[in-house]
């Protein structure tokens, strides 16, 4: 019989699994606290009918494990709904926190490498200089080097990528709360 550690930790890989699944599931959905609630609440009822019914104790898991990636994406978003009242943020103060998160140098920001964790670290930058900010697209192309639709396409590619990434929203709420501190 396995140990009580090894079961936790092919438990957390399953849920670790579902999450993004359980999240796919909701993309659609109203991301207001509310209806990610009733997401979560419903994904539970998933999980108590599978045990009531004998469904079988992976199908109990896996809505189990759903239920917990939108109560986890539930909490970032709670997080965000909790700010105070509206802090004034410039392009420059999301350019340092993005190269503090994403550990990169501030030229590699602006510079043309193609590597996967600069050009993620990019589109998060131009995807909150659009979220926390109320500047024009040229300006923010401007201060990141890239055109205004490249600005544009990286705000849709990331708003989507959160989604079904739960990695990159808590990169994100991350920076967005150290924006906000």
């Amino acid at each position: 019989m396995p140990s009580d550690n090894a079961m936790k930790s092919a438990l957390i890989l399953q849920v670790n699994g579902e999450i993004a699944r359980g999240i796919e599931n909701w993309a659609d959905v109203d991301t207001t606290p509310e209806a990610l609630l009733s997401a979560a609440v419903e994904e539970l009822g998933q999980a108590a009918h599978a045990i009531n019914h004998n469904e079988g104790i992976e199908r109990a898991r896996q809505e189990v494990a759903e239920a917990i990636g939108v109560l986890s994406w539930l909490w970032d978003i709670v997080e965000i709904y909790q700010r105070p009242a509206p802090v004034v943020v410039s392009l420059d103060q999301i350019v340092k926190e993005v190269v503090e998160e994403c550990q990169i140098r501030h030229i590699d920001l602006k510079g043309r490498s193609k590597k996967q964790h600069l050009v993620e670290a990019r589109q998060v930058a131009m995807y909150l200089m659009r979220q926390e900010t109320d500047r024009p697209l040229r300006e923010i192309s401007e201060v990141i080097g890239r055109s205004p639709s490249t600005v544009s396409y990286a705000y849709s590619q990331v708003a989507a990528a959160m989604k079904s990434d739960p990695e990159l929203r808590r990169t994100v709420v991350r920076i967005q709360h150290r924006l906000r501190a």
